[in-house]
């Protein structure tokens, strides 16, 4: 079986075990790619970590040719944004993208994130709250659905869908709502990213709609 290669886009500061972190969580193989995104100009306590990296990529996969060290100039958001989204697509489309935002400055976490959703790429994101517990979200384009308005009765239909998967009949005779309204709301919310239909015909709430509830 083909394992599908990745892309490791890694906001990185003085620390060096948020990536390791990552690289331990995904299973790191030598066909992954790695970006090493830090503050420009690197400083000598940054580059030291970036070299116990590449000490690490030579001892786990045998390499580190597939490193890369990106520096940007977080003072400058604009351009900062822009020079991350080029880096995006320049991807290719076969890569799983997985973006690491927990170590490094936090005005780059917040560009390289604004890229991706800008960008509306495929990506996941590893994330790390400061007592180590691990916060994933599978696709960065699920960000993009919390910014959509909801109408009252998608709110409603989208609340009980957390509380539990349903299907058109229950949502219907639960909220007093026709039949046809239900779909077309269902329909929606499966199209802007909140929910899912699974093979029983229910309906599920993702994850991150739980943020609008």
């Amino acid at each position: 079986m083909c394992m599908l290669r990745r892309a490791f886009l890694i906001t990185f500061g003085f620390e060096e075990k948020f990536a390791y972190r990552a690289f331990i969580q995904y299973k790191l193989h030598n066909d992954d790619i790695i970006y090493l995104i830090t503050a420009k100009p690197i400083v000598e306590k940054v580059r030291k970590a970036m070299n116990n990296v590449r000490q690490y990529l030579l001892t786990t996969i045998g390499t580190d040719e597939n490193l890369r060290t990106i520096e940007i100039n977080p003072t400058n958001f604009p351009k900062a944004v822009r020079e991350l989204k080029q880096i995006l697509l320049k991807i290719p489309n076969d890569y799983r993208i997985i973006l690491v935002l927990t170590g490094g400055m936090r005005s780059l976490i917040i560009e390289l994130l604004f890229a991706a959703i800008l960008t509306q790429i495929n990506a996941e994101i590893f994330m790390e709250t400061e007592d180590g517990r691990r916060i994933n979200i599978k696709n960065v384009k699920d960000i993009l659905a919390l910014l959509k308005n909801l109408t009252y009765e998608e709110r409603r239909i989208l609340k009980e869908l957390i509380h539990s998967p349903q299907g058109v009949s229950e949502l219907s005779r639960k909220l007093a709502i026709p039949k046809s309204t239900v779909y077309e709301r269902l329909k929606r919310l499966c199209e802007i990213g909140l929910i899912f239909q699974r093979d029983d015909k229910k309906y599920v709430a993702k994850e991150i709609a739980k943020a609008l509830i």
